[in-house]
This record gives structure tokens, C-alpha cells and sequence, in this order.
């Protein structure tokens, strides 16, 4: 949800950022590239409840009620509720879902403008990393089962093993040591493959 908000456009959310107090969204840019990394260290175990529902005021200004002074709520966890999310900021403008290659929508669909196009589709990426991941368990498989759902529903993948040679990179394990190398790796990969970017550092003074 606060990835939603911060992909729309709607100047309500932009005018909540004052002196200190940081932006809550609406600083999206219509048409540009969009991408969202999801790193976890566990399983997802409640639902996080916006009082207002969902406000949809059309494409590149619908938002998540979940702003400061806003009531949001825990509920229980539906794993359903969250692919949602994940559909929603993967749709297109007119609410239907990105079907391009490699994507795999999420249904049902709600249908709630979200900021795919045909030529610069949303990409939500995936990273694991902690003990959850360290150790074969029902909790480690139902673990990689929602993280591949997103990864689905956002055109990437996510292996079921960190042996797997294209994508094992995601799984972020070892030592505290090995596992910070591993998810500045993993970070680097994916800004790579998906958006582009130079580093550059500041010249010396």
C-alpha cells in the first residue's frame, strides 16, 4: 500500500509533507518506469487495514487511506487481501491486469487503476533473507510459495532454491556478514536487469 501511494499522483498526498515530516506519496510520474523491490525476513501474519477502504479517484490518483492521523487496523492475515495489493499497483490504468510476458495476474482482480502500460509495465521484485530461510520447513515452503505469487504477479520470479543458477541470488543467507554482501548483491542484479542506473559518487572537496 505505501508502494501504491507513492507511485499515484495525487497532490493531497504530496501536501502532507511538511518540515519534518517525510512525504507519504504523490510524486509518482505518469509514464515513467516503476519498480518495487519486496525484501522479507518471514512470513506475512496480518493484515494491515486501511478504515476507508480503498480511495479511487481514477488513474494516477487513487491512493491507500493510510496517511498520517488516518485509523488502520491489524486484522487477520489473507493472503488473498495481500496478492490484491500486488495486482492492484500491477494493473493497468483502466484497472485490468499487465498480461505481458512473464506476468501472471492475480485473480480476482478488484480492478483498481494501477500504473502498468503496454510499454513500461510495473515490475515488482523479490529478496528473502533471515533463519526462516536458512532451514528446510512447512514455514520456509509456504514462505517461498507467497514470495513466488508476488514475483509472479509482478513479472519476476522467484526460485524455490538458492542453488538455482539464474535467480538463487534472492536468497539471502549465511553469516550476518554474508547475508549483508548477498542483498547489496541481490539489490545491484535487479536495479540492473530492470532499471538502469549509474552510481555516481560525489567529487572530493
Amino acid at each position: 500500500m505505501l508502494a501504491y501511494n507513492q507511485f499515484s499522483s495525487n497532490s493531497s498526498l504530496r501536501a502532507l509533507e511538511t518540515g519534518s515530516t517525510p512525504g507519504v506519496g504523490g510524486l509518482g510520474r505518469v509514464g515513467a518506469p516503476r519498480l518495487v523491490i519486496y525484501e522479507t525476513d518471514g512470513v506475512a501474519n496480518l493484515d494491515t487495514l486501511p478504515s476507508g477502504g480503498f480511495t479511487n479517484l481514477g488513474a494516477n490518483n487513487s491512493y491507500y487511506p493510510i496517511l498520517p492521523g488516518q485509523t488502520v487496523k491489524n486484522g487477520t492475515y489473507n493472503q488473498t487481501s495481500l496478492l490484491q495489493v500486488v495486482q492492484n499497483i500491477c494493473n493497468k490504468a483502466d484497472g485490468t491486469a499487465f498480461t505481458g510476458p512473464g506476468y501472471t495476474p492475480f485473480s480476482p482482480n478488484k480492478g483498481y487503476p494501477g500504473f502498468s502500460s503496454s510499454a513500461r509495465p510495473v515490475q515488482v521484485q523479490t529478496i528473502a533473507f533471515g533463519a526462516i530461510f536458512e532451514t528446510p520447513s512447512s514455514v520456509q515452503d509456504s514462505s517461498v510459495n507467497l514470495l513466488s505469487q508476488i514475483a509472479a504477479i509482478g513479472g519476476s520470479r522467484f526460485p524455490s532454491s538458492p542453488d538455482d543458477p539464474t535467480d538463487g541470488y534472492r536468497w539471502c543467507t549465511g553469516t550476518l556478514t554474508q547475508r549483508q554482501t548477498k542483498l547489496q548483491e541481490a539489490f545491484m542484479n535487479i536495479m540492473n536487469q530492470s532499471i538502469p542506473i549509474t552510481l555516481i559518487p560525489n567529487p572530493p572537496n
